[in-house]
């Protein structure tokens, strides 16, 4: 990608007592996509920085957690008012995998360092979860009805880094959630289907799961196979394509929308882009989007 089709968002610059930790952010023009070009490590020698930044977020949060607990509960309660009697109120939070590794270490390093310092890798992500309990434990205090989470799929990890370096921290993050009364949501990007097979998500008791993406975005390309592995009470979300739904033709948008609705039937699902929405989506899209929903319950009895 060409330097002058992009711009640059956020630039920071972190000083530790081992080095300089540096990011920088950037964003396409057309597409509004923001990415990390720069990440915060480049090699070895950044790791003693990065475990220096980690152990001082735990100090601040240990030693001033009531204050900081009060901050957020504060932020988040104006939010549960309005959202009351109109929907879900919903936390995300990052899965420690992404929130440690994915923000500070380009693809390639990233695999090297979960080779070369595995040790090191579970270390650091049990720092960060015991951050994330701490967002679990905020959100069952404010009543919230689903905590959200997201991590990858297997385009980015073999089964095995899986189950190894993922799964342990979703299933103690489901069994937090689920105890404290909360629904647990999970978001996947990318590849599901063996994810899916393998009846992950089973063990994970997973109350809502999205996106479902088709290929070449995602690989579920057969929803009324795969949603046997998906448990009953599960409710699905997705999975008309964000970039379907942004570029059109509407033709194509009003046929997906129905193949997704037929697909769904019979099974608690909402339908709803495999993501979220480019602020420059045409109103007629979505509309087109609508009027296809409306279109099929009429034809089939539904109310």
């Amino acid at each position: 990608m060409v330097e002058d089709e992009q711009v640059v968002k956020k630039t920071r610059t972190l000083q530790t007592p081992h080095g300089e930790l540096r990011e920088r952010t950037r964003c396409h023009k057309k597409s509004q996509l923001t990415y990390h070009v720069e990440e915060m490590i480049k090699d070895g020698d950044n790791l003693d920085a990065l475990v220096w930044y980690l152990d001082e977020c735990l100090r601040v949060l240990d030693q001033r957690r009531p204050e900081i607990k009060q901050a957020l509960l504060n932020e988040i309660m104006p939010r549960m008012e309005q959202v009351a009697d109109r929907g879900l109120s919903i936390i995300h939070y990052w899965m420690p995998f992404v929130e440690v590794l994915e923000l500070h270490f380009t693809q390639l390093s990233l695999h090297y360092f979960l080779h070369d310092y595995p040790e090191l890798a579970h270390e650091l992500m049990e720092k960060v979860m015991a951050y994330t309990h701490f967002q679990v434990e905020v959100g069952i205090e404010a009543n919230v009805d689903a905590m959200q989470t997201a991590v990858w799929g297997y385009e980015q990890f073999s089964p095995r880094m899986y189950e190894e370096h993922i799964t342990p921290y979703l299933q103690a993050s489901s069994e937090q959630a689920h105890a404290g009364g909360a629904l647990f949501w999970i978001h996947t990007c990318g590849h599901m289907k063996g994810l899916l097979e393998n009846n992950t998500y089973h063990r994970f008791g997973v109350d809502i799961l999205e996106c479902l993406n088709d290929p070449p975005a995602g690989d579920v390309d057969d929803w009324p196979r795969l949603r046997r592995f998906v448990p009953e009470a599960t409710i699905t979300k997705g999975n008309l394509e964000d970039s379907l739904l942004w570029q059109g033709p509407i033709e194509k948008i009003k046929s997906k929308t129905w193949q997704i609705l037929e697909e769904s039937e019979g099974f608690k699902h909402i339908l709803a882009t495999s993501n979220n929405m480019f602020d420059d989506t045409h109103l007629e899209h979505l509309e087109a989007m609508l009027e296809t929903v409306d279109e099929y319950c009429a034809a089939n009895g539904l109310g």
